[in-house]
């Protein structure tokens, strides 16, 4: 509200939390995947199952909730947040997403910079390098998204260790379909 000509003042109210946040189509990552797991069969017990391999373009955003810091004013910069999502989308992207350790699938390096991958009624040879290990029991949007979380959080104090909130991502598997993160962190 203008007290004078050209003379604002800042409404008097206090918001200790704001949020800054980063989403747009250059964070994008293709992949592939698949899910292993156990099934019910009544006429044979458990059985392993296995989906068929296929893929998503996995859309990651991130948002930063947190006090406003001084000097500055801002939560978070949004070149930190830009350049972690980036980094985070390149590292999974046009990559088979494989969980390691898993209790029911099998990796095994092969000749020539290949892995065999055995799943139930499944078995696929691929160069190493287009395979991404995940430290994940399964390749969920849940559990994908917890370890981009997990990463993001980790770019974002490697470029601003005063970074302090909660930092939420939210990975997107297919339009409408996805799943949410929340990470503390702490300055260091």
């Amino acid at each position: 509200m203008a007290t004078s000509e050209n003379q604002w003042h800042e409404p008097a109210i206090a918001a200790d939390r704001v949020s800054a946040g980063v989403r747009g189509t250059r964070y994008v990552f293709s992949s592939s995947h698949f899910l292993v797991f156990k099934g019910g069969d009544p006429a044979s017990g458990q059985v392993e199952c296995s989906e068929p391999l296929h893929g998503h373009d996995y859309r990651i955003e991130v948002e930063m909730v947190g006090p406003l810091r001084s000097p500055g004013g801002w939560v978070v910069d949004f070149l930190v947040l830009e350049a972690a999502l980036s980094k985070v989308a390149e590292m999974l992207d046009h990559k088979i997403l494989l969980p390691q350790p898993s209790a029911i699938l099998q990796i095994t390096p092969c000749d020539q910079g290949q892995i065999e991958i055995v799943a139930p009624m499944r078995r696929w040879i691929v160069p190493s390098d287009d395979c991404a290990m995940l430290p994940i029991e399964a390749t969920t949007t849940e559990l994908i998204c917890r370890h981009v979380a997990s990463l993001v959080a980790g770019e974002v104090h490697r470029h601003d260790s005063g970074a302090a909130g909660m930092l939420k991502v939210r990975v997107e598997e297919s339009a409408g379909f996805f799943a949410t993160c929340q990470v503390h962190l702490a300055a260091k």
